[in-house]
């Protein structure tokens, strides 16, 4: 099933995507990303969200419940990422949260 990552801060993307983006097999149910923030990215905590589309005649997209995001700056190394099933490739500067159950 295709995934896309919505709603990330200018200077944040997802990398390695291969050639079909994010993707979460039929008989799996859950998956990982990594994301990246740029050198120039600012710090700023924003909720962002895994969009899911189920391809069929008629497509339908599910989003997932928001994962905070945190870009910290570059002085402030903290590493106390949240086991959310988000990788990061700066651990100093990107950490997610999931935000709970969705309403």
């Amino acid at each position: 099933m295709p995934c896309d990552v919505v709603n990330l801060p200018p200077g944040v993307r997802v990398v390695n995507l291969g050639l079909n983006g994010v993707l979460v097999a039929e008989d799996q149910t859950k998956g990982t990303f990594t994301l990246r923030a740029a050198d120039w990215a600012k710090p700023i905590v924003q909720p962002i969200y895994v969009v899911a589309r189920v391809e069929s005649n008629s497509t339908t997209e599910h989003p997932s419940p928001p994962i905070l995001l945190r870009v910290q700056g570059k002085g402030d190394a903290s590493h106390d990422i949240a086991d959310t099933g988000v990788n990061t490739e700066h651990p100093g500067r990107i950490s997610a949260a999931n935000s709970g159950p969705r309403p």
